[in-house]
């Protein structure tokens, strides 16, 4: 389906319209296959720009649906309608090293393993240092330190409790309502 861009939301996310539909007909969509950096880690601003940049007034682009994600958002293809499904832009954006090829969901047949060991050995982007972190594993880690967080927060509650609980006994046995 032919697309127009409505907001690039990360270096894998946007939202688009069929074109020539009328406005609040919006498809949320995940670029299918790669992953770029989250805003919060080193290169996900520039992922997010270079995306901007690939898309911005263009009218030539299409979108191809290759599945629904958990948060409902249509994972698919965006190319632009001459290039070809193999010159995606899901495939530039790892060519220039601001996003991962996501193995773990395809994309083979878009030549994308072919465009992250070009960069890897080109040392672009996310590959330009040693000490970069896959998004994938970026989010896990903020889930547990979040759990973490959850768990310490918990833990503390009781503390509290029982430290409150104690000073209410004592004050009881000071005042003579319970014997000591």
């Amino acid at each position: 389906m032919r697309v127009e861009v409505v907001a690039v939301q990360d270096g894998d996310s946007l939202i688009v319209r069929q074109r020539g539909s009328r406005p609040g007909g919006e498809l949320r969509v995940r670029l299918f296959g790669i992953d770029a950096p989250e805003s919060d880690q080193q290169y996900g601003a520039e992922a997010r720009e270079y995306l901007r940049r690939l898309v911005a007034g263009r009218n030539d682009l299409m979108l191809e649906a290759v599945d629904t994600d958990r948060y409902r958002r249509q994972v698919a293809v965006l190319y632009y309608r001459r290039s070809g499904r193999r010159r995606s832009v899901n495939r530039l954006m790892v060519e220039q090293g601001l996003a991962r090829w996501y193995s773990n969901y395809g994309g083979q047949d878009l030549g994308l393993e072919q465009a992250e060991r070009a960069a890897r050995r080109r040392r672009r982007g996310v590959w330009s240092t040693r000490r970069s972190v896959a998004p994938w594993e970026h989010r896990r880690g903020r889930r547990q330190s979040a759990a973490a967080r959850r768990r310490r927060a918990g833990c503390l509650k009781w503390v509290v409790l029982g430290v409150g609980i104690g000073a209410a006994v004592a004050a009881l046995v000071a005042l003579g309502f319970l014997p000591p």
